[in-house]
């Protein structure tokens, strides 16, 4: 943190942290996938209560092309995974 922020925090109040200001820096490691778009159109049937719809994910791979992707879906009744031509992916 550089002196003007630490004086800008101190103005404000903001001088006590919450960790502590020795601790080495922890970054989180470089995506292997990256999502860059979600795309979600629902369709809500009231009277039957239901609710159906498409959830489009575009996501890229910036280094080696990942041949496993795991998406976790909770009640669904049914999911279909497709790559850009169309073409199911298992």
């Amino acid at each position: 943190m550089s002196t003007f922020d630490q004086i800008v925090r101190h103005k404000r109040g903001l001088h006590s942290s919450f960790y502590d200001p020795g601790t080495p820096r922890n970054y989180s490691p470089d995506l292997e996938l990256e999502p860059t778009h979600l795309d979600i159109d629902l369709y809500v049937n009231n009277a039957d209560e239901q609710l159906s719809g498409n959830i489009t994910t575009t996501i890229i791979a910036p280094g080696e092309n990942p041949n496993v992707i795991e998406l976790d879906t909770v009640d669904f009744a049914s999911v279909a995974v497709r790559d850009l031509d169309g073409h199911d992916l298992t």
